[in-house]
């Protein structure tokens, strides 16, 4: 399955489950397609705990703000621990 699969897979379960509206879903994908990106990687089996300190270091150092930051902490945090659920990955980074 590509990385696209298992982010739609994730969405439409936060969609059915949790009622997310549509504006969250789109900066979930949004923000999960860019930590991806950024960390170059092309493997959700990949991504480790260093992965994701880094890519939020990177975030801290922005000018982003405190809102922003949370969302993409929250998106990144719900869906490795749904990827872990589901058994896409062994480990929860």
């Amino acid at each position: 399955m590509s990385q696209d699969q298992y982010i739609e897979i994730f969405l439409e379960s936060l969609l059915a489950e949790k009622n997310f509206s549509l504006n969250t879903l789109t900066a979930y994908k949004r923000d999960l397609g860019h930590f991806l990106k950024i960390m170059k990687l092309n493997k959700i089996t990949k991504v480790n705990e260093r992965h994701i300190t880094e890519y939020l270091d990177s975030l801290a150092q922005s000018k982003m703000s405190p809102r922003s930051l949370a969302r993409k902490i929250s998106s990144i945090k719900h869906f490795f621990k749904f990827a872990f659920t589901e058994g896409w990955i062994s480990l929860d980074p």
